[in-house]
């Protein structure tokens, strides 16, 4: 009788996980292509920020350096710049360390901003368009995407059993009558 008590604990334990996997799964298959199209997003504005762009100098009002753990550092420069026609704008960048160092020493540090929309901007010569979104996007979709596959194998492995189970059991009442 405890093995049938442990094994209904078992399944009890992996219906649940399924289920949560199910769950998570379907989440991925929805989240996973916004994420990616957050990053397109990004991606389409740098390079328009690139090809449009109007580069100016601005005054570094403040640089700061945050430790992100496994020696990994992110630099972080506040900068005041003035779009022609638009007023002083103030704003926080992330740059590379080069940049920082540089704008450290010169106070000064170099913004390209869009004319029609000046807080979309970005400081430092060498603008990088972001990757890193599309990347995690198409991560969390594929890997879903299987878990969602393993699921419907699963499933059509379990419906095959029942079927087979139905089929002995229809042949054991024919043979009885």
């Amino acid at each position: 009788m405890a093995g049938n008590e442990v094994s209904e604990a078992k399944r009890r334990y992996q219906s649940r996980l399924d289920k949560r996997l199910r769950i998570g799964a379907y989440l991925g298959l929805v989240c996973g292509p916004i994420v990616f199209g957050v990053g397109v997003r990004d991606y389409r504005r740098v390079k328009g920020l690139k090809s449009n762009g109007v580069t100016v100098e601005a005054t570094v009002v403040e640089t700061s350096v945050m430790n992100t753990g496994k020696g990994r550092r992110v630099y972080k420069v506040v900068a005041d710049y003035h779009p022609e026609g638009h007023p002083i704008h103030r704003k926080f960048f992330h740059v590379s360390e080069d940049e920082y160092n540089r704008a450290r020493e010169t106070g000064k540090i170099s913004v390209t901003y869009l004319p029609a929309e000046p807080l979309r901007s970005a400081a430092g010569d060498e603008i990088h368009p972001p990757t890193e979104s599309m990347a995690i996007g198409a991560g969390i979709f594929v890997v879903c995407l299987l878990v969602w596959n393993h699921f419907r194998k699963k499933q059509k492995a379990l419906l095959a059993e029942v079927e087979q189970l139905q089929q002995e059991h229809d042949a054991q009442g024919a043979g009885d009558s």
